[in-house]
């Protein structure tokens, strides 16, 4: 029948076809890694020093050409409106939004910071985004922490698909990334102790990805030496 799917029956081509999307998801999981470490290294206005978390998040396809969407003025204007209304330090204090634009990515984030802490957000001309938390204190506690990995994920969930594009009711398949600062004085003052590898999930962009974070909360809370069981 005229514009039915056949059915892939040899098992060569199937083989092929399999490995092929898994180099692709892995491909997005590396993406979304180096995101987050290379913003790590370069949070915008704050010392590297400064970084708590990083969260790196990259779909799984997406457009061809991702220049054309990521330098365009309604993506940057969208980027520029979720980094104020989601990124914000404190949700009761919007300040105005910064950013730089720079050969293979663009940066934002709140134009203030408070106590020297803050968000910064970048997409990347790759497909990858990523977003760092900041801040110096020596004085930090796990659920605040697991707070700034649920807001960072929840932005970029937000951002990673306006950039690919994903059609609405499209689940958007995504890898997510989350990296802590080892060196970070409050992190490492964790008296159970701290996640000695990134967090590593698949996940989807549209509609939330509420069991996702919700499990990887769970990874996080072993890694933090608290007692957290799946199911």
């Amino acid at each position: 029948m005229s514009g039915a799917t056949v059915p892939v029956t040899d098992q060569q081509t199937l083989a092929a076809m399999i490995a092929e999307g898994e180099a692709v998801r892995h491909g997005a999981e590396d993406a979304a890694l180096r995101a987050a470490q290379r913003l790590a290294e370069e949070p915008g206005t704050f010392s590297p020093q400064a970084v708590q978390i990083a969260v790196g998040l990259c779909p799984v396809g997406g457009p061809t050409d991702r220049n054309a969407v990521l330098f365009s003025q309604t993506f940057l204007d969208g980027f520029r409106q979720l980094v104020h209304r989601s990124l914000q330090a404190d949700p009761r204090v919007a300040y105005g939004i910064a950013d730089s634009m720079h050969q293979d990515g663009v940066r934002m984030w709140p134009a203030a910071q408070e106590w020297g802490s803050g968000w910064t957000a970048a997409a990347y001309w790759n497909g990858a985004v990523a977003a760092v938390f900041c801040d110096p204190s020596s004085e930090i506690y796990v659920e605040e922490l697991l707070g700034r990995v649920r807001q960072g994920w929840t932005a970029l969930a937000e951002l990673a698909a306006d950039y690919a594009h994903v059609a609405q009711g499209d689940r958007g398949d995504a890898r997510v990334v989350v990296v802590f600062n080892r060196e970070h004085a409050g992190v490492t003052s964790l008296p159970r102790g701290v996640p000695t590898q990134p967090a590593r999930r698949p996940t989807t962009l549209v509609p939330g990805s509420e069991g996702d974070m919700a499990s990887l909360e769970r990874e996080l809370r072993r890694g933090f030496g608290e007692p957290a069981l799946e199911g």
